[in-house]
């Protein structure tokens, strides 16, 4: 057993049958459970790591029958080992949840349910006879009402006045919010540094990129930033927390980064091979999105670029991430055709910038490119005669943007 069971200060990881080895640990011994099961895909997961090594595990069952039976025991197991003050996270998706929900209501009872999480990100798939699913559910139970929980907040909506933040509230006769005022009418502040809104049962946490530092090419594999969640909301510095399906061991580097013990189970020697390799050296890719919210992407598109935002929304192009040369794209009413955008200011130089941007736009097979010269721009007196010439490209002032496309069409039939 001990090739099987590596032992060290702040957890275990144990190759076999996940059953068997929740069989043979002590009863109310864990603080937190994590799940993420086979999904009942009814085929082979495979994917390669950045080393070019196939990694695969098999998600085929006889039927539906045999997958609940499995994930029923799997649920009693989890029962015994878990603590009155545990919980646990079972993390399913469309193809299963509504089995789960019911399993989950007999083992665990329906009274301790507590959230159904709805996980969402933003994904590239190919187009099929259904909406692009863009979701995973993690339904959350206690195992009694005394269980841990921890308060956490997050921002304001941006549609919120933050003015009101500070206003007192009250209760009128009718149990209705009123603002608090004081005896000469005056709305009382609040005085106080609010924390923002309870965190929501939809979290908006973006998918592994395919470079992202902690992706270790095991399929299947989900963000440390999602499990670090779990693990805040549900357990406390020292608690132990059981993955009994741990694949590439993202539950047990967030446990560890978390200061949480651990124990992971795993019947995959890979699994169990890149777990442990996880763990000598854990990291997390931190998501800007997580961090800042989604809102706070535009900055992170357009920096302090006010203008550069109006112009994109007035005209109705698409922005594009992390790209010098090329600002964005515009689908084109009048054709299938797609035109480059480029706005210059009044730090670019036109040389440079042209030239970079008539590359780009050729490299992606853009029939059309447009320049829009901003009032900063503009305002540096360079003329048009010192732009330089492209059959391609058409240059329009920042005034002009509305009729983008009539100009675009006067540009490419000119008579």
């Amino acid at each position: 057993m001990k090739n099987n069971n590596e032992l060290n200060d702040s957890g275990r990881v144990i190759k076999g049958d996940c059953l068997e080895i929740l069989a043979s640990l002590p009863d109310e011994s864990v603080d937190l459970v994590y799940v993420d099961p086979p999904f009942f895909t009814q085929k082979v997961q495979k994917l390669l790591n950045k080393e070019n090594n196939l990694t695969t595990y098999e998600d085929i069952w006889k039927n539906k029958d045999e997958y609940c039976s499995w994930i029923r025991m799997l649920l009693i197991r989890l029962h015994n080992v878990l603590k009155e003050t545990g919980a646990v996270y079972f993390h399913c998706d469309w193809r299963t949840t509504h089995w789960v929900r019911n399993l989950l209501d007999d083992v665990f009872s329906c009274r301790n349910f507590r959230n159904e999480i709805i996980w969402i990100y933003r994904r590239w798939s190919a187009a099929s006879n259904a909406l692009q699913r863009s979701h995973q559910t993690i339904c959350f139970y206690s195992k009694s009402d005394r269980h841990k929980i921890s308060n956490i907040f997050e921002d304001y909506s941006p549609m919120t006045n933050p003015d009101q933040n500070w206003q007192g509230r009250a209760r009128d006769s009718h149990g209705r919010s009123i603002y608090k005022k004081d005896r000469d009418g005056n709305i009382e502040a609040y005085g106080k540094q609010k924390k923002g809104v309870p965190l929501r049962d939809v979290w908006d946490i973006p998918y592994l990129n395919p470079n992202a530092k902690e992706r270790v090419g095991y399929p299947t594999q989900k963000p440390v930033e999602l499990l670090e969640r779990i693990i805040k909301i549900s357990s406390e510095a020292g608690d132990t927390v059981l993955d009994p399906c741990c694949g590439s061991g993202t539950a047990l580097v967030a446990a560890k980064l978390s200061g949480r013990k651990y124990i992971g189970i795993d019947i995959s020697e890979p699994a169990i091979s890149v777990t442990k390799q996880r763990l000598k050296n854990p990291t997390v890719s931190r998501s800007y999105v997580t961090s800042n919210g989604r809102e706070s992407c535009s900055k992170w598109i357009y920096g302090d670029n006010d203008r550069k935002r109006a112009i994109f929304s007035v005209i109705r192009a698409k922005p594009v991430y992390r790209n010098k040369n090329l600002d964005g794209f515009l689908n084109l009413s009048f054709s299938n055709e797609v035109a480059g955008i480029k706005i210059l200011d009044n730090t670019a130089d036109i040389i440079t910038s042209t030239e970079g941007f008539f590359n780009a736009i050729r490299k992606r097979n853009y029939k059309y490119g447009v320049v829009i010269k901003t009032n900063s721009f503009i305002q540096q007196n360079l003329f048009s005669e010192d732009l330089p010439v492209y059959t391609n490209i058409l240059y329009i002032d920042g005034s002009e943007v509305e009729r983008i496309e009539d100009k675009l069409l006067d540009f490419i039939n000119p008579n």
